[in-house]
């Protein structure tokens, strides 16, 4: 980690800067960060002492706990390895050492969550474009198949020692590794029973929509259990005792995570991937994932989501074709297009304030009666209708407080009181007295947040705020405190502020007035941030991240 310091924070006196870049850092806990995101297909498996391992195409290695029955968290960037993008993954029981082949090289932990070294390709006479087939070991050597050759290592270190046509050991056991030729599987587990709507039938794998999968890898454990990894990221584990196969489901339908919402009962997921395949829910606490995919599902359209709202017994998206509501009592989505919301453009922000839904895009404002579903005219203001006052401007954020709308837009701050039907530029609202003036530059306004008593605001010249008991702005740090960077998202407790930018993430600590900054390639650039006391919540072009901010 390196750390460099300045002096260039002003709120009112100096505060400090930290800057944190690098590879990602051992100070700590294996599952201090952890990355959930969409896996691709299963490319391995491998059985450990505890666990059995699963390969994946994108989403690292996730791992299935042999004795809790479970899915436990996945490996991945986050605990250290080189990539999330899995060739083959191999534990050997002679020493104990989990190996996992990325694009990047070969990674390996004797301690099998953290502590990873990393081996690059040609450290062990692999051609940087040839990928590993397979990894196995034998008593005493690791083994890499690699096209047409295969590569002996050291069991402990990896280092190279020869490559060869065949192998010179006649016991070597090989992790199941994917497989360009169809997989059938043989008898009597062809007779296992299918669940959850899914059908085998001589080697076609059919899933509860009607579509045809394929078998990407298969595994038999010391246990009797079958295992087989599909090409859409689904596992299943075959019980021999009760002959039936189980699915199981872990990681979401989207990579780039643009839109969260998270509650007791669990957290929605959203996306803005190219192509955008569905919406996730997903409960932490027992890891139960379910994709709603747009292909499969009716009044559904595929589009990229850019916000999240909870209402009730619904739950609204808002996207590049409208808002897509699900109704989580009848289990029913629809959509609301142009014609119904009268709105065009992506829809970036919503907020409800307890009567209508006021939605933002990069056309303008409208607001949306949860009820009837229709857009609903707000009325005159000073002679202008509302809607025409913000036509064709981009609004980036609103939000409903202390009974008012606030608007953010690309050219300023508004707040509109519908009690008297008015709109305010915010430079008329409030006691600018310890501003001096600046209050007169600030312009793109992207995100407001509002914590107990005091609402920020994330400008294109800095964090502003404004205290809602005494009525006072102030000015949090300048934009160039941070190098420009644009704050996608932000979220506050009382000891600190978290912002999200493109690049990094960034804690502001309100007692000793300094900002630390992670830029760590795992992260990405953030569009969403969620807290809950220990846990900050990061929807990203990375996935969804979880950090546990209070173990630092």
């Amino acid at each position: 980690m390196s750390r460099f310091w300045f002096r260039n924070i002003f709120i009112l006196f100096f505060a400090f800067f930290h800057f944190i870049r690098g590879q990602f850092e051992p100070r700590y806990d294996p599952f201090d960060w952890i990355i959930f995101t969409k896996p691709g297909a299963i490319t391995s498996i491998s059985e450990g002492y505890s666990y059995i391992y699963f390969g994946t195409e994108m989403g690292g290695v996730l791992r299935y706990h042999i004795y809790a029955n479970k899915m436990d968290f996945p490996l991945t960037m986050a605990q250290g390895l080189s990539s999330n993008r899995i060739q083959s993954v191999h534990f050997d029981f002679e020493s104990g050492v989990l190996w996992v082949a990325t694009d990047k090289g070969l990674d390996y932990s004797h301690m099998r969550e953290g502590g990873w070294t990393h081996l690059k390709k040609r450290d062990i006479g692999m051609d940087m474009n040839n990928p590993v087939k397979k990894v196995g070991s034998s008593q005493r050597y690791l083994w890499i198949q690699s096209n047409n050759s295969f590569l002996k290592l050291d069991q402990n270190s990896g280092n190279f020692l020869s490559v060869m046509s065949h192998p010179d050991d006649e016991k070597i056991n090989w992790s199941a590794s994917s497989s360009i030729e169809d997989i059938k599987l043989e008898h009597p587990i062809d007779t296992y029973i299918m669940v959850e709507g899914w059908i085998y039938n001589s080697g076609i794998l059919i899933d509860p929509s009607g579509r045809s999968k394929s078998i990407s890898t298969f595994y038999s454990s010391r246990y009797g259990d079958v295992w087989m990894g599909i090409n859409d990221g689904t596992i299943f584990k075959g019980d021999y005792h009760m002959e039936t196969f189980y699915p199981i489901t872990y990681g979401l339908a989207e990579t780039n995570v643009s839109a969260l919402n998270l509650s007791e009962s669990g957290t929605w997921i959203a996306g803005n991937s190219n192509p955008s395949l569905g919406i996730t829910y997903l409960n932490p606490e027992q890891n139960y994932y379910h994709l709603y995919e747009y292909e499969v599902n009716i009044n559904m359209p595929p589009q990229k989501i850019y916000s999240l709202l909870s209402l009730k017994d619904e739950i609204w998206f808002g996207g590049e074709l409208g808002i897509l509501i699900y109704n989580t009592n009848r289990d029913y989505w629809r959509i609301l297009d142009e014609s119904k919301i009268n709105l065009k453009g992506s829809i970036t922000t919503m907020a409800w304030d307890s009567s209508f839904v006021w939605i933002g895009s990069n056309y303008g404002i409208s607001r949306v009666n949860p009820v009837s579903k229709r857009a609903e005219i707000v009325g005159s203001v000073e002679g202008v209708s509302f809607e025409s006052f913000f036509k064709n401007e981009s609004i980036y954020d609103i939000e409903y407080i202390e009974k008012k709308i606030w608007i953010g837009t690309e050219y300023g701050l508004f707040i509109y009181d519908d009690m008297s039907e008015s709109i305010y530029d915010f430079r008329k609202f409030g006691n600018f007295s310890i501003l001096g003036g600046e209050e007169n530059q600030f312009s793109e306004f992207w995100e407001i947040e509002k914590y107990k008593n005091v609402v920020y605001f994330a400008t294109k010249q800095g964090i502003i705020s404004y205290n809602t008991l005494t009525g006072y702005w102030n000015m949090l740090f300048r934009s160039h405190s941070i190098r420009q960077q644009r704050v996608t998202s932000m979220v506050f407790n009382d000891r600190y502020g978290f912002f999200g930018t493109n690049f990094s993430l960034l804690k502001f600590d309100f007692k000793h007035l300094f900002i630390d900054e992670y830029s760590y390639p795992i992260i990405g650039q953030i569009n969403e941030l969620s807290l809950e006391d220990d846990q900050l919540w990061i929807g990203s072009s990375q996935g969804l991240i979880r950090y546990l901010w209070k173990n630092e």
